[in-house]
């Protein structure tokens, strides 16, 4: 079990590495250093858990939502490979999510009679330690970390120690981290734990400020708000919308750093990202409803890695059977996580809470992120994120039928026998 959890981690940890490269560096150079431990790793992975998946357990829990979900978009991802431009490309893209989808689904049989709580503590530890890894790198390597400057209050932007960390990735990873161990720290589980949460919720909070990422920012206020009013903090969830409101509006400083030196209107065009998307609309005309080819698609066509858009890349690669199943998919979750988040709230269970919490978080900085970069379309951090949302779900909802199933008709056949007039009475 503990190397299911230890591949989990470095899949996660390598899909931080996110420098893109040109369509010509990609065909002169296919397989860098890097991708060869992509590669190495993925091939390992695949291997560990080849022979769990096997089981009629495994096989059973991947064909039920929302992993079946999954299932079906990675499938939809290989088909394209007929059509795509560069075959190659798609089908190691294609391979990297069929790989997590088996490693979540070997992790969720493991986990589904003990609960998601320990999985989402391990992942909660992991991502916090890694944004203190890379604040702690950024004091000892500034010139790495401190890769583009801009007016405000610190002047600055973190990208991360590491040369090829995207300062967004960096501020949407450190968002997840924070809002997953505010929810721990709310959990009332004694005061040494409670201190060392909320020192890797300072710490993953300052990463967020630092990354300079607005969308990452937003994402974290909305999430923090949510989860306060599920803990039924209702006030001190309103104060923290309205402060972060008034200090974005009416503080000059805070403004200046919100802006980043930029014009109103070029914040309203989300720093020039929504230049591709009519691009887009007018690249997806000859093919509509299946698209160009899995990822592929818009290396050829715009030279970039994403669109900065989430459901445009989907668009573009899959058309629009690939964007209905990825809606489908992403209903089944947020359907499942309302569901978990109301028997939370009415119960307020500590322990349900904290993972209702989690879960609700992920998905918000998942959902707001997506408007602005490629999301979890592809095998990347956001995808490790979003397939820990899902295999908690899997968890969730097939161990407690698994419960139901089991103890509710034996306790029955009890009453039966010890109660024979109980139902005439």
């Amino acid at each position: 079990m503990k190397l299911f959890i230890v591949f989990w981690i470095i899949l996660f940890a390598i899909s931080m590495h996110t420098a893109p490269r040109t369509l010509t560096r990609l065909e002169s150079n296919p397989i860098d250093a890097f991708r060869l431990v992509r590669i190495i790793s993925m091939a390992i992975a695949a291997i560990l858990v080849m022979y769990p998946l096997l089981s009629l357990r495994c096989i059973e829990l991947a064909f039920r939502p929302p992993l079946s979900y999954v299932l079906l978009y990675v499938s939809m991802a290989f088909i394209s490979i007929i059509y795509s431009p560069l075959k190659a490309l798609t089908l190691w893209k294609s391979t990297e999510i069929l790989v997590d989808i088996g490693l979540a689904t070997v992790v969720s049989v493991n986990y589904i009679y003990k609960g998601p709580e320990k999985f989402l503590k391990i992942n909660t530890i992991f991502l916090c330690f890694l944004v203190l890894i890379l604040e702690t790198e950024s004091i000892i390597s500034p010139e790495h970390a401190w890769r583009w400057r801009n007016e405000g209050i610190l002047r600055m932007q973190l990208g991360g120690a590491l040369p090829s960390m995207n300062p967004t990735v960096f501020g949407y990873i450190s968002a997840v981290a924070s809002v997953m161990s505010f929810a721990s720290l709310l959990r009332n589980d004694g005061e040494r734990k409670r201190g060392f949460y909320a020192i890797l919720f300072i710490a993953s909070m300052v990463g967020t400020i630092l990354s300079h990422c607005r969308t990452a920012m937003i994402a974290f206020v909305v999430a923090v708000t949510l989860i306060l009013f599920l803990k039924r903090k209702y006030l001190i969830s309103l104060v923290v919308l309205f402060v972060a409101l008034v200090t974005i509006l009416f503080i000059p400083q805070t403004q200046a750093y919100w802006l980043k030196t930029q014009e109103v209107q070029q914040v309203t065009q989300l720093t020039g990202r929504t230049f591709l998307w009519p691009l887009v609309w007018n690249a997806i005309k000859e093919s509509p409803v299946y698209g160009y080819g899995f990822y592929s698609a818009q290396k050829v066509i715009f030279d970039s890695d994403t669109t900065d858009n989430f459901y445009l890349d989907i668009f573009l690669g899959l058309g629009l059977l690939g964007v209905f199943i990825m809606s489908v998919l992403i209903l089944s979750v947020l359907k499942n996580i309302f569901y978990i988040s109301l028997k939370a709230w009415k119960s307020q269970d500590e322990s349900q809470i904290e993972t209702a919490s989690k879960l609700l978080g992920m998905i918000v900085i998942m959902s707001v992120i997506g408007l602005t970069t490629r999301g979890f379309s592809i095998h990347s951090e956001a995808f490790m994120v979003f397939m820990t949302i899902v295999t908690s779900i899997q968890i969730i909802r097939n161990g407690e039928t698994e419960d139901i199933e089991e103890e509710v008709p034996i306790a029955e056949e009890t009453n039966l026998i010890t109660q024979p007039n109980m139902v005439e009475k």
